[in-house]
């Protein structure tokens, strides 16, 4: 935060301003607070902007529909005048940096855990974005900040007003707003945007938060370069960590029709890290100090004759307003308002000597939380280490079924490594007597196809009977294939904890599309490396297809004959990799299931599941 200077008003509206926290292509941004004394952030819009009435009424808009979005992970607009002399919109303030400023200056890319967290919290902070009938437009890494509880999301749907002037705006002033790296291939273009684009940007934040870098590149080589990249260029993920590269890639995918939805997302990105802190200790403490630190600024003293509603005019904004050079969208896709999303009720105004108790006690209780976390057995009574979700509540909203949708992960067998991956898909609605579930199950060398019956119910546990198989591959396996005992299901945290017999394990929401396969593992691959086997594949082709559905076909040549072979696999898993059941020939002896994961662009590594051997293969179309 910097002091004010002489050019800044000593208040916007009621609000005290205190200092200055930034300033961009719209306007500056001023901590402040109110008479209450409750703190605030108020972006006061530049002087040129206010003078254009269609940019006036653009914004009264938008800020009359952002005062509908609801949700934890916002920022909330609690006051605006659109009709002052220059239009101003205050929001609660967030105590907390940019995950920009996190990345790039103070602690470098998040860990996979923390950036599982990022994607939910962000994911539902869309939804309830959208259920508003704004799209954001303009979800960056500035405009998300990080506390110790979870990112915040600010700035959303302001970013519409701009595109009402910026052709006549650009042509006077030679400045357009935007982050050109952070955009959407339908933003770029100028064409409409829709939800679909805020999770392209998703997945860019995504990309730069877990590697450092974003997926397309700087400016440094040209600002046309770089909006080339973004519209036709694939993504450099190189160093994304395989717990949440697929969902990245699918996020970024250029056809907005194949990109999955905020809810989607949040699914997929469920989970349980119990009562951990959701960020690294020593990132945790730092911003405990922080928040006691800006809450508690005093700022300049009152001027008692300063008036209300008077305000300075704004300089320009500073270098750190990027440019943009692309057209103006003829049009919005009018969002779907969708079901209600909750509204929490603003906070009452405190006296600011209460308030401030209450933030230094809570960061002396977040520097608690971050020592215990770092002892031995330290985070309370969970020891759950997973990478999902850390506490917080959950993106399905209340009255949700906890069991229905699609599960998957590994079994453990009296504690022991199984080698059984199994993707359950719980019916909802299902009554005690109907079909309950569909499963797949795979081992080394068999896939089992299959269905259960639903034995009962509660809120608590989901029993089903044990299952029927309806297919095995090989077909002349199915014997192999026994679900004997009852499964029992039980919530934990965002997960299903699975038992039946001497079997059990802990089982992740899964996806539940049809063309579930990234568009990164389509197409036709060959060998980097010929001499990695004796026997190694001409070619391996992965096409689009369901689960349960052939979606690989492996050429290749016998080695002791000389006869070619055609084997085909099976999708059982497209979450975090493909895997696949085993390879199976009208001709040739059967293979073992296996699994590809991205290793690069156009790289994937082939993993016997069987044995743990890996060969890499290269695009080969």
């Amino acid at each position: 935060m910097d002091p004010l200077g002489p050019e800044d008003p000593p208040r916007i509206g009621p609000y005290r301003l205190i200092g200055r926290l930034g300033a961009g292509g719209m306007g500056r941004v001023y901590l402040a607070r109110s008479e209450g004394g409750r703190t605030v952030a108020v972006k006061l819009v530049r002087t040129e902007l206010a003078q254009e009435p269609e940019f006036r009424r653009r914004f009264a808009h938008e800020v009359a529909a952002a005062r509908r979005v609801g949700g934890a992970w916002t920022a909330p607009v609690l006051d605006a005048d659109t009709e002052a002399a220059t239009p101003w919109v205050a929001t609660g303030y967030i105590p907390g940096p940019s995950l920009q400023t996190v990345v790039d200056k103070e602690y470098g890319p998040l860990p996979l855990a923390s950036v599982r967290v990022l994607a939910n919290r962000l994911a539902v902070s869309l939804q309830a974005i959208h259920a508003a009938g704004l799209i954001h437009r303009d979800l960056k890494p500035s405009n998300i900040l990080l506390t110790v509880d979870a990112p915040r999301v600010i700035d959303f749907g302001i970013a519409r007003a701009l595109d009402t002037v910026l052709d006549d705006f650009r042509t006077r002033t030679g400045m357009m707003i935007g982050s050109p790296g952070f955009m959407s291939p339908e933003q770029v273009r100028g064409l409409r945007t829709s939800p679909a684009s805020d999770v392209f940007c998703l997945g860019s934040v995504l990309a730069f938060a877990a590697t450092g870098r974003p997926p397309f590149g700087t400016a440094i080589s040209g600002l046309h370069a770089l909006l080339f990249r973004v519209a036709e260029e694939e993504p450099d993920l190189a160093g994304l960590p395989p717990g949440i590269g697929t969902l990245v890639r699918d996020c970024l995918r250029k056809d907005p029709s194949l990109r999955p939805t905020p809810a989607e997302v949040a699914a997929r990105t469920e989970g349980g890290a119990g009562n951990e802190p959701w960020l690294p200790g020593a990132l945790l403490a730092g911003l405990g100090r922080r928040a006691a630190e800006l809450l508690d600024a005093d700022g300049p003293p009152t001027e008692a004759a300063a008036s209300p509603t008077e305000v300075a005019t704004p300089p320009p904004p500073t270098a750190d307003a990027v440019t943009r050079d692309f057209g103006v969208a003829p049009g919005e896709v009018p969002v779907d308002p969708g079901p209600p999303v909750p509204v929490e009720p603003a906070a009452r105004p405190r006296r600011r000597r209460t308030r401030l108790i209450v933030v230094a006690a809570a960061a002396a209780i977040v520097a608690a939380i971050v020592v215990l976390s770092q002892l031995p057995g330290g985070g309370g009574d969970n020891d759950n280490k997973g990478g999902g979700s850390s506490a917080g509540s959950s993106s399905s909203g209340s009255g949700a079924d906890p069991f229905a949708g699609a599960w998957e992960g590994e079994l453990t067998k009296n504690g022991e490594d199984a080698k059984i991956f199994v993707r359950i898909v719980i019916l909802g609605g299902a009554k005690p007597g109907d079909k309950g579930s569909t499963f797949l199950s795979v081992t080394p060398d068999l896939l089992c196809k299959g269905e259960a019956g639903l034995a009962s119910k509660s809120a608590d546990e989901l029993v089903l009977n044990p299952g029927k198989i309806t297919a095995s591959l090989p077909a002349d396996s199915s014997q192999h294939c026994v679900m004997a005992a009852a499964q029992h299901l039980t919530p934990k945290g965002g997960d299903l904890h699975w038992t039946a017999a001497d079997l059990s394990g802990d089982l992740t929401r899964a996806l539940t599309d049809k063309r579930p396969v990234s568009a990164a593992y389509l197409g036709t691959w060959k060998l980097a490396h010929p001499s990695d086997a004796a026997e190694a594949a001409d070619r391996i082709t992965i096409k689009q297809g369901a689960f349960g559905s052939e979606v690989a076909t492996t050429t290749q040549t016998n080695s002791d004959n000389g006869a070619p072979c055609a084997y085909h696999s099976t999708l059982v898993s497209a979450t975090d990799a493909l895997l696949l059941g085993p390879d199976l020939s009208d001709s040739c002896a059967p293979g073992p299931s296996h699994m590809f994961t991205i290793t690069g662009k156009d790289k994937l590594r082939l993993t016997n599941w069987d044995n743990g051997k890996t060969i890499d293969v290269v695009r080969a179309d």
